[in-house]
């Protein structure tokens, strides 16, 4: 017998209107929608929903090492490697084991290919718990994503750090 549980979707009518603006979370999950109908994208581009789009938008931190590219974003405290980033082919001589597992079952899932390049690229977005194995699986190696990923040449521990003085919860 095979166990099925449930997802708990939430819907907000942010306008009222059940054909109108709707958002949509599935919990457990980082999935999040907007619905609307096509003549309201004005209406939505401009309304406060897209606030959380613009703030992840704000959040994209790159990384650059060797002639790799990548782009993060940081959502709901999981590290979002972006898809079209790209990472280096070679590990590192001293690469601990779980990183190199770690890089495999990226390739064996055909999240990162090869480029032809010389370089891998990652053909989807992938979620990593930390920013230092999202940082990992760009280098090649143990790395630490807190120095090594920057925004406005900024390190990703200064933004945290200036985020802990003011208040604020580390996103």
């Amino acid at each position: 017998m095979m166990i099925v549980s449930g997802k708990l979707i939430r819907l907000f009518l942010a306008d009222g209107q059940p054909n109108g603006l709707r958002t949509i979370e599935i919990s457990n999950m980082t999935i999040h929608g907007t619905i609307f109908p096509r003549p309201q994208l004005n209406k939505f581009m401009i309304a406060g929903i897209s606030k959380k789009t613009r703030s992840i938008i704000e959040n994209i931190f790159e990384l650059k090492v060797k002639n790799a590219f990548a782009k993060m974003a940081i959502i709901n405290n999981k590290y979002v490697v972006l898809k079209g980033s790209t990472a280096v082919m070679d590990n590192r001589q001293s690469i601990p084991n779980v990183l190199v597992k770690l890089r495999q079952d990226l390739i064996d899932t055909g999240i990162m290919l090869n480029n032809g390049n010389g370089l891998y690229i990652f053909m989807q977005d992938a979620t990593f718990n930390s920013p230092s194995y999202a940082a990992s699986a760009i280098v090649g190696g143990a790395a630490n994503g807190r120095k090594l990923w920057k925004r406005e040449g900024k390190m990703l521990k200064e933004f945290d750090k200036e985020m802990a003085d003011n208040g604020e919860e580390c996103d």
